[in-house]
């Protein structure tokens, strides 16, 4: 116990959830769950550099022998382009290393395993890995304690994606488009004209498709300097996916004309 304060330390995931038989989505939300209570910060995949640090002496880089034409080319451009490799693991680049050594990356990297092989360098390839943060020490499971705010916040959330996935699937009052584009924060949608809600709104206002086509010609002629298609949409309370049919309709029949983003009547 109380150990872990201010430890940041690499999370396998796949293999935590192999090892304790977790599911894994139960195992992230979780995760989650001691994240919002204090005990942890769980830190989504993150990508960390390739890192070097040298395992043998100077003295012993003189007595290594056998190495691969490429693996030396590798190993002298490291040493020039790097410093402190004796000390600590330094950052590198393989690009870089490949654009000096005149050797794709492909055998850098494989130059690089086989410095590792033969003990000359310790070789941490770039990943993308998650990581666990510990703000505070490590709790005995007995004093582990998930406040009741923090339940009633997850119920909350849990009750309002039920809710949107029930109106989602048998409202019949609103666009289905536009309560997916609700659900993931987008407020300003427009009816997209296309689903069950819309066709059937549409037969439902009693107004024939030909009636909308004369008041589309009507409203264009009406304005001699051009129609544009946003104030239509507006005004004769069209949705935009329709609207745009017929006007496509009524260009292709010769009524109505497109110059320069406006629609004008055609004499």
């Amino acid at each position: 116990m109380d150990e872990g304060y201010e430890k940041l330390a690499e999370f396998d995931v796949e293999r935590f959830c192999e090892v304790f038989s977790y599911q894994r989505r139960r195992c992230l939300a979780c995760l989650h769950l001691l994240g919002q209570a204090g005990y942890l910060e769980y830190l989504e995949e993150t990508e960390h550099r390739s890192r070097v640090m040298m395992t043998c002496t100077r003295e012993e880089l003189y007595h290594v022998d056998r190495l691969s034409a490429d693996a030396d080319l590798v190993l002298t451009r490291i040493l020039r382009l790097y410093s402190g490799l004796f000390a600590e693991y330094v950052y590198i680049d393989e690009r870089v290393i490949s654009r000096e050594s005149g050797i794709d990356e492909r055998r850098v990297y494989e130059s690089l395993l086989e410095l590792g092989r033969r003990k000359v360098l310790s070789y941490v390839p770039r990943s993308r890995s998650p990581y666990i943060y510990f703000p505070t020490a490590r709790e005995d499971k007995r004093y582990v304690m998930i406040g009741k705010d923090i339940y009633e916040d997850r119920k909350k959330v849990i009750s309002e994606r039920t809710e949107a996935m029930i109106d989602y699937g048998f409202g019949k009052g609103k666009c289905r488009e536009k309560i997916l584009l609700e659900y993931f924060g987008e407020q300003d949608g427009k009816d997209c004209g296309r689903c069950d809600i819309c066709r059937g709104r549409n037969q439902r206002s009693g107004e024939k498709e030909e009636n909308r086509l004369a008041r589309i010609v009507e409203y264009i002629r009406s304005r001699p300097g051009g129609a544009d298609i946003r104030i239509m949409e507006r005004d004769l309370r069209i949705v935009p996916s329709q609207l745009s049919e017929y006007l496509s309709y009524l260009c292709g029949e010769g009524f109505v004309i497109l110059e320069d983003g406006l629609y004008r009547y055609r004499r």
